[in-house]
């Protein structure tokens, strides 16, 4: 940097930028140099007067540094120090303020990006806020609707109706406010993930057990596919937090996949991991989508399907994953699927093998 290269010339360099609280020493060379109260003041003078100060100068001259403002955008943003044995030459003092100049430049990009950067966090920030108040509205608006409507011809029918059509409308109620449950749950796990307080516990877990727990969880997986390497038997994670994981991939592979088809999950050995696949026999993702489908309130353009949920459950997936120190993916077709039907999707997750 700047502060380098005014070493290379004397015997120390270092760069003052202007921030929040004043003039602040931004680098040094050689690294830990510290500016006596006399050099702090003379660059001061030199940032507050836009004027060179110090040795040579006919301000503050017997300061040991010559100071140098550093002018980006019409303004003084910092100053350029350096610490000759002597006053320096007439070359010497062109070169430093040629090398002022180009620092200031370098300075003004950095801020620049920086704001760039600062702008587009605050753009993604809101993105994401309009994305999930899209997603609130949308999402519990469908079965608010209906247990409002099975409330309703409940609440005014009464007798009237029938035993079975009394349980098909309290049944629709109980899985309307599931659903419900499940999209916020949803919500406030990603809250979770962003708001960084997750700790992840290291347990060594039966795989079995937590397919099986898993599959309890999500309706249409009762007769799914099972099958378990033995040297895929145990993994290292959180049994929480795995347990979601694979319960969000099942409820993915269900809304994608033909009613009744078969879903595979599998559990085998990959050097030090233990690989879990959740293959389904449905849409499929196109290829270009394949990495997005882990984007928070992305959805696939699979045909014309457009399954319920928040866009959050593999977002959620592969934060958990990586928050346990594995990996997760996505691969569409299936290889093991007949070329001539649907394409299929495994996704899989990689974790450490006990």
């Amino acid at each position: 940097g700047a502060a380098e290269e005014a070493a290379a010339m004397t015997q120390g360099g270092a760069v003052l930028l202007h921030g929040p609280r004043g003039l602040a020493l931004e680098a040094t060379s050689p690294p830990g140099l510290v500016l006596s109260e006399s050099a702090r003041a003379a660059a001061q003078w030199c940032f507050g007067h836009d004027t060179e100060t110090g040795l040579g100068t006919s301000t503050l001259p017997g300061c040991p540094w010559r100071f140098l403002p550093l002018r980006a955008s019409g303004q003084v943003i910092g100053v350029l120090g350096a610490k000759p044995q002597a006053p320096p030459p007439a070359p010497l003092a062109q070169t430093l303020a040629t090398l002022a100049g180009q620092a200031a430049l370098a300075a003004e990009r950095a801020r620049l990006a920086t704001s760039t950067a600062r702008a587009e966090a605050r753009q993604d920030s809101q993105k994401l806020r309009n994305a999930l108040l899209s997603s609130l509205s949308h999402d519990l608006r469908t079965p608010l609707t209906a247990i409002r409507g099975a409330a309703e011809t409940l609440d005014q029918a009464g007798t009237a109706l029938d035993a079975p059509t009394r349980a098909d409308l309290l049944s629709s109620i109980i899985e309307e406010t599931a659903r419900m449950g499940k999209f916020l749950a949803n919500i406030m796990d990603m809250a979770r993930v962003q708001a960084g307080t997750l700790t992840p516990k290291a347990e060594r877990l039966m795989v079995a057990e937590l397919v099986e727990a898993a599959i309890g969880r999500v309706a249409g997986t009762a007769y799914s596919a099972v099958r378990i390497a033995p040297d895929a038997a145990q993994l290292i994670a959180d049994p929480t937090l795995l347990e979601q994981v694979l319960v969000n991939l099942l409820d993915n592979a269900v809304k994608y996949a033909p009613q009744g088809s078969q879903i595979q999950i599998t559990a085998t050995r990959a050097g030090a991991m233990v690989r879990l696949g959740i293959a389904d026999a449905g849409v499929g993702i196109p290829a270009d989508e394949l990495n997005a489908v882990f984007d928070s309130f992305f959805r696939a353009s699979r045909g014309d399907r457009v399954a319920p949920g928040t866009g959050l459950g593999l977002a959620i997936a592969k934060a958990f994953t990586e928050a346990m120190g594995g990996r997760i993916s996505a691969q569409s077709p299936r290889p093991d699927l007949p070329a001539d039907g649907l394409p299929g999707t495994v996704i899989s997750v990689e974790l450490p093998a006990a």
